[in-house]
């Protein structure tokens, strides 16, 4: 360490002169000489620069001399501050578990153990990758910080790895495994029901399906019955987590479907299972057999006390007679109108 030492020297004598003036620490090697010229009364400030690198610390004497006289002082030699040096502690995670694609965290702090203000990197690597994220921190002797880092994994394969914050003076470091993304959902169908479907027009039809989710992540899917020709017609939304499975049921009204012969789908994002549908037409057979029972409806009784007396007995025997009369005539008038 250079410092620099001042001291007045005076002409005192009637005449112009120039004389060495020495600056030296007893005890050492440093010793700085000047050549001064004065004019008769003049004075000046004479400066020395003293390198004080090779001097222990400790207690001195210094002193400043010309040909006529000299003066002393005590001088103080310091030892220098420590340097800076940058310690690292309390990592965390000292053991870290990601999933490839998470972001991780990793924080350390930072204390300057040393006297003398500084600036370092601060720098977290991992094993194979190099470094992977960086921090310029400046730390006044004494003073600590802290210092986070987050990095992305997207692009960091599976495995087992060792994650590291170092300085210029030292490391810290712990375990990290990234392990493998869990398989995306998949919604997958099956046990359709029916599978051939026959109905009358009018009446209500009802499909149901398992579905269950074969990957390892939750998700939430539309599940969709849809008829060929007529497009979606019933959709339920269903949540499943992974490996979880469920059933659906839909209810639909074909009273406004045309008969014929059509394909029922049920659907997810990720694929779908079908069946054949029938839709016949409404039978007219309750409309006939309402027709034809109108014969017996149309007979009246006919005894209003005249005529001839018959008892209830031939009474009933006549009404069965007359059953009968209507009867044929009904037969007779079928064969005619055919």
């Amino acid at each position: 360490m250079t410092v620099t030492a001042e001291a007045t020297v005076e002409n005192t004598g009637d005449a112009e002169g120039t004389q060495s003036v020495t600056f030296s620490v007893v005890g050492t090697d440093i010793s700085v000489s000047k050549a001064v010229t004065l004019a008769a009364g003049e004075s000046t400030t004479a400066s020395f620069d003293l390198d004080t690198t090779d001097v222990p610390a400790g207690e001195y004497t210094h002193q400043v001399e010309s040909e006529n006289s000299s003066a002393t002082g005590s001088l103080t030699v310091q030892a220098p501050p420590d340097p800076a040096e940058f310690q690292l502690s309390g990592l965390d995670p000292t053991t870290a578990s990601v999933t490839q694609g998470e972001e991780l965290v990793v924080t350390v702090s930072v204390q300057n153990t040393g006297e003398q203000e500084a600036t370092q990197d601060v720098v977290l690597g991992v094993s194979g990758l190099g470094d992977v994220a960086s921090d310029s921190l400046t730390l006044a002797g004494g003073e600590s910080d802290s210092v986070s880092f987050t990095v992305d994994t997207t692009d960091v394969d599976p495995g087992e790895y060792t994650h590291t914050v170092s300085t210029d003076d030292g490391s810290t470091e712990g375990s990290l495994t990234v392990q493998a993304q869990p398989d995306p959902a998949e919604f997958q169908l099956s046990s359709l029901d029916p599978t051939t479907a026959s109905v009358t027009q009018g009446e209500e039809l009802v499909v149901t399906a398992s579905v269950q989710n074969a990957g390892e992540q939750e998700a939430t899917q539309d599940v969709v019955l849809a008829v060929s020709g007529l497009g979606d017609v019933a959709s339920e939304s269903l949540t499943l987590p992974g490996g979880e499975s469920d059933s659906v049921s839909f209810t639909v009204d074909t009273a406004n479907v045309d008969p014929g012969e059509y394909t029922h789908t049920v659907s997810t994002d990720d694929g779908s299972v079908e069946g054949s549908l029938t839709v016949a037409v409404v039978a007219d057979d309750e409309a006939a057999d309402g027709g034809n029972d109108t014969g017996g409806d149309n007979t009246t009784d006919s005894t209003d006390g005249s005529g001839p007396g018959f008892g209830p007995l031939a009474g009933l025997t006549a009404l069965g007679g007359l059953a009968a009369y209507a009867a044929r005539r009904l037969g007779v008038a079928d064969d005619s109108d055919n």
